[in-house]
């Protein structure tokens, strides 16, 4: 299934598996968070209208995406230049906003919008710089050029599969796990993993 036509790099089946285990936890955290932004904007809670939370999701969505556009523009531009730094930052920005998310519920309601915002953008750029690195890994798999849509295709379809298995995970998570403090006990660690399983991917690539 995974098999690609033409000549690929040696390091293919390593990337594979190395990146899947990368978006599992990127579908882990990001379950994790979302499920603590959710109960932050009321969800759940009988007592706030349902307008009032589609707004606040509606709102910090339009915000974090519109804000995010001009730092992706700008981080862009060293991407090919220093790679390995390049996904380092995109990893501490997203593992800072995922832990931001989960923190939401500590804030106010008035600071639900400003705090799930900050973590929206990052979280933005965040996946927006892994999908142009993970562009710039495929073209170096790729030994003869003619094959790197195929490529594509077939890591799109691992990563994709990865982060679905990776959120059932963070969906049982929390629900054995329903206080806040061991997810954000929980979190740094499994960002840290991420990393360690993203630089292991592209050992000898980049």
């Amino acid at each position: 299934m995974f098999k690609v036509s033409g000549e690929i790099s040696r390091h293919y089946y390593k990337y594979l598996i190395y990146s899947s285990a990368t978006n599992i936890i990127c579908g882990f955290e990001s379950t994790v968070s979302s499920y603590s932004m959710l109960y932050a904007s009321g969800v759940g809670d009988e007592t706030v209208a349902l307008a009032s939370i589609s707004l606040n999701l509606i709102s910090k969505d339009i915000l974090g995406q519109i804000i995010s556009v001009s730092f992706i523009n700008k981080a862009s531009k060293y991407g090919d230049k220093t790679p390995s730094k390049y996904i380092r930052n995109n990893v501490i920005l997203f593992e800072l906003s995922n832990f931001l998310e989960c923190c939401t519920p500590l804030f106010t309601n008035s600071m639900f919008i400003p705090m799930a915002t900050i973590g929206n953008i990052g979280k933005n750029i965040g996946f927006t710089g892994f999908g142009s690195f993970n562009a710039n890994v495929i073209s170096k798999l790729s030994i003869n050029k003619d094959n790197i849509t195929e490529l594509y295709s077939k890591i799109t379809i691992v990563n994709s599969l990865s982060y679905s298995f990776g959120m059932s995970l963070g969906l049982i998570f929390v629900n054995l796990v329903p206080d806040l403090e061991t997810r954000l006990f929980v979190l740094p660690i499994s960002g840290i993993l991420r990393y360690m399983f993203i630089k292991k991917s592209i050992d000898g690539i980049i």
